[in-house]
């Protein structure tokens, strides 16, 4: 994501994570931990993330068709069977940023926390 952008999701679509980790880039853990919360170290990013944006509009045209999936099933399974390396990104996340806006969207199985505003 960017700043001053609008992510507009039409009706029966929806936008889906690639349940492979190997593609998930890694970064550091959040600041007011220090460590990830499911494993020490750095996590995966989210499926959406900011970091020091302004003005992001993540928009449906409708809450019931307009999905947002993480594939968290994926990332749960990993992590029941100890496969897992690094603590999971969250659905969205956004740091550090200012006039987030999120409206009419249906956000589903996510791979930790759906929402994460720091």
């Amino acid at each position: 994501l960017t700043s001053h952008m609008i992510l507009f999701l039409l009706d029966n679509v929806t936008l889906s994570a690639i349940p492979d980790e190997a593609i998930w880039p890694v970064i550091p853990p959040l600041p007011s931990y220090g460590r990830g919360r499911v494993r020490p170290g750095p996590r995966y990013t989210s499926l959406l993330h900011g970091l020091g944006l302004t003005n992001v509009t993540i928009q449906g045209k409708s809450a019931l068709t307009s999905v947002i999936d993480g594939k968290g099933h994926y990332w749960w399974k990993q992590r029941r069977e100890g496969r897992d390396k690094f603590t999971p990104g969250h659905l969205v996340e956004f740091m550090s940023s200012q006039d987030i806006r999120m409206y009419n969207l249906r956000l589903v199985n996510s791979p930790f926390w759906t929402n994460h505003f720091f």
